[in-house]
């Protein structure tokens, strides 16, 4: 297993994933995912989004990254991992992917959000080291379902406003 910026070029494969990882997520919101993705193209540019290839080079984990200096934090906008490839790690080695990127970066948190009532999503982060700090509404706008916000701390002193 390998983990590696994405290329411009696997937008495509990107984007098949995410589509496939998220096709239970999406139906339990009552909505559907159409291609494509508008974002891609500018998150790939940016380098924010990293794959997990497996031993035949395949792309079966995707997280999409975004990172604020002046909160001293990375956010995990999406954590993705091929339907046929789930129990294999790559989630894991992403989210262990992601603490290591925030750390070089000097991040003192990494943060994520997901829809409040897929439990089982919850109790994975939570297991990696994460906690509930808040619910509430969508941050690009609420859509009834409401997230749960959680964050992990990577530093012993937790003075911060993040």
């Amino acid at each position: 297993m390998t983990i590696r910026h994405a290329h411009p070029s696997e937008a495509e494969a990107v984007e098949t994933v995410l589509i496939a990882a998220f096709a239970d997520y999406m139906q339990g919101l009552g909505r559907d995912w159409a291609r494509p993705v508008d974002w891609m193209a500018d998150r790939l540019a940016a380098g924010q989004v990293r794959v997990s290839q497996g031993q035949g080079g395949a792309i079966l984990g995707v997280m999409v990254l975004s990172h604020d200096p002046a909160a001293c934090s990375l956010t995990i906008d999406m954590l993705a991992t091929a339907p046929d490839a789930r129990g294999q790690g790559h989630g894991r080695r992403l989210l262990a992917d992601a603490e290591a990127l925030a750390r070089a970066a000097g991040a003192r948190t990494l943060l994520l959000h997901t829809v409040a009532k897929y439990r089982h999503l919850l109790d994975y982060y939570q297991a990696a080291g994460f906690e509930i700090t808040h619910h509430g509404p969508r941050p690009k706008g609420d859509d009834g379902h409401p997230r749960a916000f959680l964050r992990k701390w990577l530093v012993a002193n937790r003075e911060t406003t993040a």
